[in-house]
């Protein structure tokens, strides 16, 4: 008997519940084949021989009934007609899979992701065969993941996948693995999936002050992005930097309650030491929150300041442009408006190298001095420097010097009172002169010298004694003076008595004077007897009585022209016309007659020979051009005088006769003398 050939549809797990199965070949070459027994079990085994079984020759193909998930064989003997049974035949293993695989995935279990994600899932089954796990946009497309992975083991919370988050944008993201298995089962067991938020951004906070004062116990924090609640309400991560001047610096732990809402994204801190509130330029912070997907702070530590950082502002007092006198003290104001509050002021003189802390600095060195200054608040800003205007001092009188006129004599017309002045620092201001009535009279000032001009016409001073005040003024107020003392001022000319016109015979003895007088001081008195040269004698006081008795009572017979003048110490001289221009001198007429031989002239005397013993005081002799010829109308207080000076006897008629002669005669030469000293004057001038 010859066996059969077994052919079966399916070989590999299939989940189909019924197998088809195929057989041919059986053959008997004596009594030929009757049928065949057969039977379906999960392992090989002899075929009862029942007829539910049986089979009759011809037939070659059989479908089982429905079977269970399993593995399964096909078992087959032939059947003779003589009823001799083969050997069994028995297929390969039929598997029979009616069951999807199961798939999870186990990891992340967070769904705000970040950088590198380990992914883990289980994919379980009696015959796996693959799985894949992939990343979808919210597009479903797939942007990363496995592929399709042949598996032909089941597994349990195994790492599939790591996910590189960095490589996709923030954004949510969905994770699938799916699997089948070998019969190709899948079902919604078969697949899982999970949504997550890929977020590589790292949060970042601000810090939200009300206006600081006591009342305002605390701030909040308000993040971009929902954060860690535990970190957010965990009073170790917010802390103050107070004040350098102050206390209180770090966490808030203990010192805070803190609160987070999700749906604002902000922690709201409240203080629960009574002692702390918000005040101006505060630092405060928050540090090691992070956000859902694990990501901390952006700026970890993050730190604001309750008002902005202002630095505080310093002015300085008032500081002149011009020059002071006295030492300066300045004053530095701070001021921090709205701010933590002034705290310290420093300041440097001159460019000194170390700087000193104080409001107020006192300035004494003399010349151009500069402070530079800057303030700081309690909150740590600092001011830049400045530098204030310059400040000049000058703590130095100027030097101040008179050095004319003398005052050892009167000063007459116009002169120059000068000195010299000067001042290294603020330089001279001005010269002033007093002359005692308290009207100050401002100078002439050309470099370092200084010049006053008086009685030139534009000040006048009247015939006086005079202490005169010089006073030298800088530009800082420092002064200096200078007494001029006892300067005499004499524009008043000396006078002296007028002689008139003369007449007397030789030997006459009569005592002749002339009054001199001057309001300060006589200095001397000059004259001229004819044509002779001129002779000056010295004189003292404000009176003289000149006694001119031998130089008149001496003249020899004739008409003799007698001129002279008076000088004062001042220079000015006496003038016998006010009205002509000049200082004119007197002139008086003598005439000396001989004693008449026909008489005895009463009371004759021997005519004595004029000697220096004559004059009071001594004389002096200065050779000078011939005095001017003074007109008989130039002449104060001449007239025709007759005296009868030897006898009280009516003079003779001739006498007069000559006597007029010889006056005519003599202003006739004096009329032409003049015109000559005008016409050579006229000729110096061209």
């Amino acid at each position: 008997m010859k066996y059969h050939k077994i052919q079966q549809e399916y070989a590999t797990p299939n989940d189909d519940t019924t197998i088809d199965m195929r057989f041919t070949g059986a053959s008997d070459n004596l009594s030929g084949v009757k049928g065949y027994y057969y039977s379906f079990s999960q392992t090989p085994e002899t075929p009862s021989m029942s007829p539910f079984n049986w089979l009759n020759n011809g037939i070659n193909r059989i479908t089982s009934r429905r079977l269970a998930d399993g593995v399964w064989y096909f078992n087959i003997i032939t059947v003779d007609n003589v009823n001799n049974v083969s050997n069994v035949v028995s297929s390969i293993a039929y598997t029979i899979d009616t069951q999807a695989p199961d798939a999870h995935i186990t990891a992340p279990t967070a769904t705000y992701l970040s950088g590198d994600v380990e992914i883990k899932g289980s994919v379980t089954d009696v015959n796996p065969h693959t799985y894949s796990l992939n990343v979808y946009n919210i597009w479903n497309r797939r942007v990363a993941g496995t592929g399709n992975v042949f598996e032909t083991n089941s597994f349990v919370d195994t790492t599939i996948y790591n996910l590189d988050t960095t490589e996709l944008s923030d954004g949510v993201y969905t994770l699938r693995l799916e699997s089948r298995d070998a019969a190709g089962n899948q079902d919604f067991g078969s697949i899982d999936w999970k949504m997550i938020v890929v977020d590589n951004t790292h949060p970042t906070v601000d810090l939200v002050f009300d206006t600081p004062g006591e009342s305002n116990k605390g701030f909040k924090a308000v993040f971009s992005e929902n954060v860690n609640e535990a970190d957010a309400e965990n009073p170790a991560n917010y802390f103050l930097n107070n004040w350098p001047t102050a206390g209180g610096s770090g966490d808030l732990t203990g010192d805070a309650n803190i609160t987070y809402n999700w749906r604002t994204r902000t922690a709201t801190v409240t203080f629960t030491n009574t002692d702390w509130y918000i005040s101006p330029e505060q630092q405060w912070g928050v540090q090691n929150i992070h956000d859902l997907a694990g990501n901390i702070l952006a700026e970890n530590p993050r730190m604001e300041y309750s008002t902005p950082m202002v630095a505080p502002v310093t002015t300085v007092s008032e500081i002149s442009s011009d020059w002071y006198n006295t030492d300066v003290i300045v004053t530095l104001t701070c001021s921090d408006i709205n701010g933590s509050g002034c705290y310290l002021t420093h300041y440097s003189l001159n460019g000194g190298e170390s700087f000193e802390v104080g409001n107020q600095v006192t300035v004494s060195a003399e010349g151009e001095n500069t402070i530079i200054f800057y303030s700081e608040d309690r909150a740590g800003n600092v001011e830049e420097t400045k530098t204030s205007n310059v400040i000049k001092l000058d703590l130095t009188n100027p030097d101040l010097a008179v050095l004319n006129p003398s005052t050892a004599t009167p000063k007459a017309g116009s002169f120059v009172i000068d000195g010299t002045v000067s001042d290294t620092l603020s330089g001279v201001q001005g010269v002033t002169l007093n002359f005692g009535d308290g009207v100050l009279h401002d100078t002439t000032i050309t470099d370092s010298t200084w010049s006053f001009n008086v009685n030139d016409d534009s000040f006048n001073l009247a015939d006086g004694t005079y202490d005169v005040l010089a006073t030298a003024t800088d530009n800082s107020g420092n002064t200096s003076t200078e007494m001029l003392t006892g300067l005499v001022i004499d524009n008043t000319n000396p006078t002296a008595t007028v002689l008139g016109t003369l007449s007397f015979t030789t030997g006459d003895t009569t005592p002749r004077s002339l009054a001199l007088s001057d309001n300060t001081e006589l200095s001397q008195v000059c004259y001229v007897i004819d044509t002779n040269t001129q002779t000056c004698l010295p004189l003292f006081g404000t009176g003289y009585s000149w006694d001119i008795t031998s130089l008149i009572n001496t003249l020899s017979v004739g008409t003799h022209i007698f001129t002279y003048y008076v000088v004062d110490t001042a220079g000015n001289r006496s003038d016998s016309n006010t009205i002509v221009e000049g200082n004119d001198p007197y002139a008086a007429s003598v005439v000396v007659a001989a004693v008449p031989q026909q008489e005895q002239v009463r009371g004759a005397a021997t005519v004595a020979t004029l000697t220096p013993e004559a004059v009071q005081g001594e004389q002096t002799t200065e050779e000078e051009t011939t005095s001017p010829v003074v007109a008989q109308e130039e002449v104060k207080g001449a007239e025709d005088t007759t005296q009868e000076e030897t006898t009280k006897k009516p003079i003779p008629w001739w006498v007069y006769v000559l006597g007029g002669t010889t006056l005519l005669s003599f202003i006739i030469f004096l009329i032409a003398r003049r015109r000559k000293e005008e016409e050579d004057k006229e000729k110096n001038i061209k």
